[in-house]
């Protein structure tokens, strides 16, 4: 709930009894520690566990086959957090449904289109390149639709490549836009 820019001072001034860390670094846990966060909660290995101390959940091969947003509530369950409702709620404003009409129009996008979201940022395993490319042409032709290939902006390359191998010339790449920008694509698009 902290952002990137947060100092220790500003943490230990918010006396937060709790921090789910859901991107362990060096950074994270002296910011947590240093901030007086009793409870530090994450995932990592053996040098996480000693200065998150109070729950860390490392990271086992069956954990990878489940998707990542379970393997962060049976953390946030290491402090009692209610995990039984699982529905997402993100709120969309009128600026950002504007920013997805711009982007069809500007890309001739006329009706549905079909968003593949090939990187994970490295959190967990994902599928080859190649894999993706070849879904996104078997979907371009069943569904007569354009595809969009969706990313934060370090994998804006990767997205490329994907996009290159699919051999699908109206296929696009939108990375690094902001969440709900990039949730309001994906509510235009209806499949993704």
């Amino acid at each position: 709930i902290m952002c990137s820019s947060s100092s220790e001072a500003e943490i230990r001034k918010r006396k937060f009894e709790a921090a789910l860390v859901l991107w362990p670094s060096r950074r994270n846990m002296k910011l947590m520690f240093w901030g007086g966060v009793k409870k530090r909660l994450s995932f990592g290995r053996k040098i996480y566990q000693l200065m998150y101390g109070t729950g860390v959940r490392t990271r086992k091969p069956e954990h990878l086959q489940s998707p990542e947003v379970e393997n962060n509530l049976d953390v946030a369950r290491l402090i009692g957090a209610d995990t039984e409702n699982k529905d997402l709620v993100l709120v969309l404003s009128g600026d950002d449904r504007k920013f997805a009409e711009r982007y069809f129009k500007d890309n001739g996008i006329i009706g549905t289109a079909i968003c593949i979201h090939p990187g994970s940022g490295g959190s967990s395993p994902n599928c080859k390149p190649e894999q993706y490319a070849a879904f996104a042409k078997t979907l371009s032709v069943k569904f007569n639709a354009p595809i969009i290939f969706t990313g934060s902006g370090p994998e804006k390359e990767m997205l490329e490549s994907v996009r290159k191998m699919s051999g699908l010339k109206d296929a696009l790449v939108l990375a690094g836009e902001k969440l709900k920008h990039e949730a309001a694509v994906y509510e235009k698009s209806r499949l993704f």
